[in-house]
């Protein structure tokens, strides 16, 4: 399997998005972005990701975590070297009900061993999708969790602030294509349309970043409760479709 097949069909991020040819992951800012680049044929086109769980479910989420380390750390003993395990995206919901630690362990036990030093392996469990990487040859084993799923403490009205800093970093691509994802983990959304505070808040936001000469290379996404709403859609005039979506 290639990294594109790989991320091509990661739900629910990549698949709302054409195939790529290849995709690379590219890190982090600020430790919880996850970025991406995407190229078809010869063109080149970006892609942000922001998980998120309301600061009234984090409870929910370090439940999940928990299961997250336990696993690792006992997958330790069936490695040699010291490896990296990060989470790119996952289905709450399903995560936690279908997870069963020895199928995870043997896992990471069997990509583990096809691994040299600097080489990562992506690989999808249940609806959990994650890459190992090797750091070190070693006679033990050792497996650092990243992940980079934020706790949202703000009102919800004030969502737009958050659409506003995805921009900020988006402008490190310049007048390459860009989607951007937030992806809404929680159980009782963070988005609301029907919240007339929030609506008028991101419908303001959005004008804002309509006007940037970005504006036009961008789409906003936002993924909760397995729905997908465009937020703002690139290359073309969304004026008309951004306003019934936000009436």
């Amino acid at each position: 399997m290639t990294d594109a097949h790989f991320y091509n069909n990661i739900n629910p991020i990549f698949t709302n998005l054409p195939d790529f040819d290849q995709v690379e992951y590219l890190g982090t800012f600020n430790e919880h972005i996850l970025s991406f680049k995407g190229t078809r044929g010869e063109q080149e086109e970006y892609v942000l990701v922001s998980h998120m769980i309301n600061a009234d479910e984090a409870s929910i989420w370090e439940t999940t975590k928990e299961m997250f380390q336990q696993a690792l750390e006992r997958a330790k003993a069936y490695v040699h070297g010291r490896f990296g395990y990060e989470l790119i995206s996952f289905e709450m919901d399903k995560g936690l009900t279908l997870f069963q630690d020895k199928e995870f362990i043997t896992l990471i036990k069997n990509h583990a061993a096809k691994l040299k030093e600097g080489q990562t392996r992506p690989f999808k469990y249940c609806s959990i999708y994650g890459h190992l990487i090797k750091y070190t040859d070693e006679h033990w084993g050792d497996i650092l969790f990243k992940t980079h799923i934020q706790t949202y403490r703000r009102s919800v009205a004030r969502i737009d602030l958050t659409f506003k800093s995805l921009f900020t970093i988006r402008k490190n691509f310049q007048d390459k294509l860009t989607y951007i994802f937030l992806n809404d983990l929680s159980q009782r959304p963070i988005y609301n349309k029907d919240l007339q505070e929030q609506k008028d808040r991101v419908a303001k936001q959005i004008r804002k970043i309509k006007t940037d000469p970005l504006g036009p290379l961008t789409q906003i996404n936002v993924l909760a409760n397995q729905e997908r709403h465009i937020i703002l859609d690139k290359n073309e005039d969304t004026t008309a479709n951004q306003m019934s979506f936000w009436d």
